[in-house]
């Protein structure tokens, strides 16, 4: 019997990308100033009882966005294995996000580029939040739908 779950077949699941998400990624991917960017919200070990909790491997549909639809190198990353780094900044940046503190780290790891994901939040507003603190603190935004938007670090002056 277990010989047979071995070898069973079953079909791949596939995902349509609509074109809105294949036209938002393309922008991204124009940019060549743009070589690093983080997804947010990103994955970390804070405790359940917090908004702001996200399991780590909720990040890995972002690794499909990279492969399909832009070139950039993310800051989430993926692999079998999380260094002690990704869930130290993953706590960072998951709690009281953004600061003018925050997004100059974001800048000192290299990060080019913010994509947020308003369907990936725990708490409904967290995104319009997030993305009206990035705009109010002069953070440039590339490019928004509905349930994305994209900033660019690169533009930013760098004042707190």
């Amino acid at each position: 019997a277990l010989i047979l779950i071995e070898y069973w077949n079953k079909p791949l699941q596939f995902i349509d990308i609509d074109q809105t998400t294949s036209n938002f990624y393309a922008i991204l991917n124009n940019r060549t100033d743009i070589k690093v960017i983080v997804d947010l919200p990103i994955g970390n070990l804070i405790s359940y009882r917090y908004p702001q909790a996200r399991a780590e491997d909720l990040d890995a549909h972002y690794l499909l966005w990279a492969t399909v639809l832009h070139d950039k190198i993310l800051l989430n990353g993926y692999t079998g294995f999380l260094p002690k780094a990704y869930y130290e900044r993953g706590a960072y940046l998951s709690v009281n996000f953004p600061t003018g503190e925050k997004l100059v780290k974001l800048r000192e790891w290299g990060v080019d580029g913010i994509v947020v994901h308003k369907n990936e939040f725990n708490e409904e507003g967290d995104f319009d939040r997030m993305r009206m603190e990035l705009v109010a603190k002069g953070v440039p935004e590339l490019a928004l739908t509905s349930d994305r938007a994209l900033f660019d670090l690169t533009a930013w002056s760098g004042v707190p």
